[in-house]
């Protein structure tokens, strides 16, 4: 078994290696739009790659539209496409898959995960990472917008050009009394299988309490708008306002911007998170109690300035941390040093105590106002955009972009 193993993975090491030499290439690709113009349309090999997953968009909304009005006949304003028309969209997509080269490194990793090929499942998922750093686009499709009513307090997932709606549940049904509630904040996960957003209770002008909720994004489209959709996570009563939510690049933890209520004496902003994911998944409830499971969450929380911005770092997944803009005490005891800049978020192991320190990566004008830090994939690496001397400046974040005094590499971009 280990034999046969081995020879898998060096198989897919030969053919896979011959892949990325592909997907590395600089030749550009000629396009001929005219027979008439002078020059024909040069393209390289990542916009033909973009190109073709954005036509893959396209046609898959068509099919799912189609799909969508076939299962509700007497509901839909969809018109349903002609079975003619409906094929041709079928055999488009299968081309457009063959043309795009992740189809065929997920459907190897299939099969090494189904026949247990342990070493060439773990050598897939490594070219699959590498390709995503190159062209960081997901194949997932999800044409959704999350649409809050004027008052707040009912959102829909709409597509279609808004003909197709589904609308989402709060996490309690129940009401107090006089309380009322607000949605506020919706946003998507990277790859479009989750919806956040913040649910805010309050009576008359009184913030009561707030809490965030995540949703399975519907996208069967025999099931789509059929029924009510339920969160499938609720964190419970935060201790302050959220706004500015993001998930974690893995979708396993939710970020977010928390200020105090209108009238507290305390004006800074702190950045929190949430670990939603390990929550959801009922492989981790093992040797918890049932009602554990749905008490309030923990949040932590990471840094508090004012003002403050934060982003997650792009080129991996796995190992994203977090850049934030703020100007913050950087004394520990509190004595009013007070520091402006862009810092770079380090995890370390201490057994829970002090696990997470933050790095000054650039000092900031304090008359300058540069807000949220722009992080970008430059070499299979992470790279972040800040304001130096007036220039724009991109700083090389990934420890293994050093150069050869040992110092991280930076690049003058634009004065």
């Amino acid at each position: 078994m280990y034999l046969l193993d081995l020879l898998v993975v060096c198989l897919l090491i030969v053919s896979s290696s011959a892949l990325i030499n592909k997907l590395q290439t600089k030749r550009p690709i000629k396009l001929y739009s005219s027979s008439l113009a002078n020059t024909p349309p040069v393209i390289s090999q990542r916009e033909y790659y973009i190109a073709v997953r954005n036509r893959l968009f396209a046609v898959e909304e068509q099919i799912w539209l189609h799909e969508y009005a076939i299962s509700h006949p007497t509901s839909s304003k969809v018109k349903p496409l002609s079975e003619k028309k409906y094929n041709e969209f079928i055999k488009s997509r299968g081309e457009l898959l063959e043309e795009y080269p992740l189809t065929k490194l997920y459907a190897d990793l299939y099969d090494a995960q189904k026949n247990n090929l342990t070493y060439a499942a773990a050598y897939l998922e490594r070219v699959i990472e590498s390709f995503h750093r190159q062209l960081p686009l997901s194949l997932e499709h999800n044409n959704l917008v999350a649409v809050l009513s004027s008052s707040g307090q009912v959102m829909n997932l709409m597509r279609g050009q808004g003909l197709v709606h589904q609308r989402l549940l709060p996490s309690n049904t129940m009401a107090e009394k006089g309380v009322r509630r607000q949605f506020q904040h919706p946003v998507f996960s990277r790859k479009g299988k989750y919806l956040s957003f913040a649910e805010i209770h309050f009576k008359e002008s009184t913030i009561l309490r707030s809490n965030l909720i995540v949703y399975n994004v519907p996208n069967d489209p025999k099931a789509f708008g059929t029924s009510d959709v339920s969160p499938i996570f609720d964190s419970g009563e935060l201790p302050t306002i959220p706004f500015f939510v993001q998930f974690s690049p893995d979708e396993e933890t939710i970020a977010f911007l928390s200020s105090k209520p209108p009238g507290s004496n305390d004006t800074s902003t702190s950045l929190m998170t949430i670990d939603w994911g390990r929550f959801h998944r009922k492989d981790s409830w093992a040797g918890q109690a049932a009602v554990s499971r749905f008490n309030p969450r923990k949040v932590v929380t990471l840094l508090r300035g004012s003002p403050l911005f934060f982003s997650y770092t792009t080129s991996s997944s796995t190992n994203a941390t977090i850049v934030a803009h703020c100007q913050r005490d950087a004394s520990t005891e509190g004595s009013g040093n007070i520091e402006k800049g862009v810092y770079i978020l380090q995890r370390s192991d201490t057994a829970g105590v002090n696990d997470f320190s933050w790095k000054l990566l650039s000092h900031s004008d304090a008359s300058v106002k540069w807000p949220t830090p722009i992080c970008h994939s430059a070499g299979g690496g992470d790279n972040v955009l800040v304001v130096e001397d007036g220039w724009i400046v991109s700083k090389a974040i990934s420890r293994w972009k050093r150069d050869s005094s040992g110092q991280l590499a930076s690049k003058k971009i634009l004065q």
